[in-house]
């Protein structure tokens, strides 16, 4: 077991070709640079009011599982708003970028969940 602590979590560079418009935080908790890599990474994000980013198409699978607030995810043709535990799968051939944003008054935040790639890993040891 390998275990990593939140506290020791450090924030990470947005990949190459996503944008944030600021009002959006990210910790990496497992796999890259904080542990051994099992083939996918986990990160807490945090979006503050209005804060908004995109998720670069074509660049690894990944689910997003909200655990606190609301944030809307809009790409691939649909506009969909996630609550608390609620969860989408965005699949590796998805070749368009994905906005996510918080349209509320209040703070939300997610875990990531994304395979690695191989940009990643570059991404990872430019950082």
């Amino acid at each position: 077991m390998e275990l990593s602590r939140v506290a020791d979590a450090r924030s990470y560079p947005v990949p190459p070709g996503a944008q944030d418009n600021g009002g959006y935080s990210r910790v990496r908790l497992q796999g890259l640079d904080r542990t051994t890599d099992p083939g996918f990474w986990i990160a807490l994000a945090t979006y503050l009011p209005g804060a908004a980013a995109n998720r670069v198409a074509g660049n690894g699978a990944a689910v997003y599982l909200v655990i606190d607030g609301e944030l809307r995810f809009r790409g691939q043709g649909q506009d969909l708003t996630l609550e608390r535990f609620d969860s989408v799968l965005v699949n590796e051939d998805e070749d368009e970028a994905i906005e996510v944003s918080n349209e509320t008054i209040d703070p939300a935040r997610m875990l990531v969940s994304h395979t690695t790639t191989e940009s990643a890993r570059q991404h990872q040891l430019m950082s």
